[in-house]
């Protein structure tokens, strides 16, 4: 797996990430494995389906989701471990992504368009101040909502 951060400007990033078939097919392989023990087809006993016939039903389904589950977890670690600072979540660029044919391909590059959060120095001395304010509600405000609460989830009982 190799991952790349191109910076465009300040603000903007791309990072591209290259998976290989070694990344994501021993965990193919082993939810196949688990989806083959639990597999009950006609012709078949419980459990003994073979691996090809589960592949085929199956290959694709499970590859797509073994490759966006770690494609997801090593953005995230990306992001953590190099301690950058984004706007939102990072977006599928438009305009780097390359067409990926799932049916051939073993081997994906996707890219990201980071927005990356500006940097700015907040300089508070001791003499800087906040006001704290004291709200206390009207008497009628607070009776109409307690006329509300008790109309909304009251109940009548007799005594």
């Amino acid at each position: 797996m190799n991952i790349v951060k191109e910076q465009k400007d300040d603000l903007n990033a791309v990072l591209k990430v290259h998976i290989s078939k070694s990344d994501y097919e021993p965990n193919v392989i082993k939810t196949l494995t688990d989806y083959r023990k639990k597999a009950r087809l006609d012709g078949f006993r419980p459990g003994n389906a073979t691996m090809g016939l589960i592949q085929k039903m199956y290959g694709k389904q499970v590859m797509l989701e073994e490759v966006n589950k770690l494609l997801s977890e090593t953005v995230t670690k990306y992001l953590t471990d190099q301690n950058i600072h984004i706007l939102g979540d990072p977006l599928p660029s438009e305009k780097e992504q390359k067409v990926i044919d799932w049916e051939t391909e073993t081997e994906f590059e996707f890219a990201f368009d980071l927005g990356l959060s500006p940097e700015f120095d907040l300089n508070l001395s001791q003499k800087d101040k906040l006001p704290l304010y004291d709200i206390t509600p009207a008497e009628k405000v607070t009776d109409t909502y307690v006329d509300g609460y008790l109309r909304r989830y009251g109940s009548f009982k007799t005594c």
